[in-house]
């Protein structure tokens, strides 16, 4: 309060609230004045790293970061009415995905937005109109079975290398058709059921699409021609 363009009392308050659990909302007042305080310095980038992410991780994003910067950088003392939006529940990201994008549009990194969420009625209005219906998508093997490939089909879970979907075949997999752990994989399934912790979709009538479909229809047996009886 005495010397509020003093890095030195800016940055370590800036902290102190940052590193409470919740954190303190004082602290993205401060940690922008000290952005503010250290423009032109080579410790400004790392700073203001710093508070874009606790403010990105509060609020569900950056927008209004740099406007926080300005107001910080212009006022000596916190205002007494300051406040940032908190990021949307998962329920609300739900809600809103629900009511402005179709189902056939959503990604499987949407799907298990919604279906983690709690949103109930979301999850019902989704899985009611994918369940049974084939999807066509692409997902990085995890592992591999005769009848069974275990894929991750959403961002994270590909870096991770988690698996999120199992996709049953009808039949066993040709050997020549097998895919190689890690490689990305154009496939096709109808969901069947879903857990929701931790996050699986269970598929059926697995299939390859693309050029592997191809190859795995010139492998299906087909009914030799009868032959002609002689005279």
């Amino acid at each position: 309060a005495a010397n509020p363009n003093d890095l030195q009392n800016v940055y370590p308050l800036a902290l102190a609230y940052l590193s409470q659990k919740p954190i303190d909302l004082k602290g993205l007042f401060w940690i922008a004045k000290a952005v503010s305080l250290t423009q032109g310095s080579p410790a400004q980038v790392q700073i203001n790293a710093f508070g874009k992410n606790a403010y990105t991780r509060y609020h569900g994003g950056d927008d209004g970061w740099q406007e926080l910067v300005q107001q910080a950088g212009s006022q000596q003392n916190i205002p007494p009415d300051f406040k940032v939006a908190p990021a949307p529940t998962p329920a609300e990201q739900a809600a809103k995905l629900c009511q402005t994008k179709q189902v056939k549009a959503m990604s499987f990194d949407e799907f298990e937005l919604i279906f983690t969420s709690g949103n109930q009625q979301c999850s019902d209005q989704v899985w009611n109109q994918i369940k049974g219906k084939p999807i066509q998508f692409e997902a990085k093997v995890v592992s591999v079975e005769k009848t069974k490939l275990m894929l991750a089909s959403t961002y994270d879970d590909i870096q991770n290398n988690k698996a999120d979907v199992e996709l049953t075949f009808p039949m066993a997999i040709p050997a020549s058709l097998m895919p190689k752990v890690g490689e990305m994989e154009k496939v096709q399934g109808n969901p069947a059921s879903f857990d929701a912790d931790p996050f699986m979709i269970h598929m059926t009538e697995g299939a390859f699409i693309g050029k592997k479909a191809a190859a795995a229809a010139k492998k299906s047996p087909t009914k030799a021609a009868p032959r002609k009886k002689k005279k």
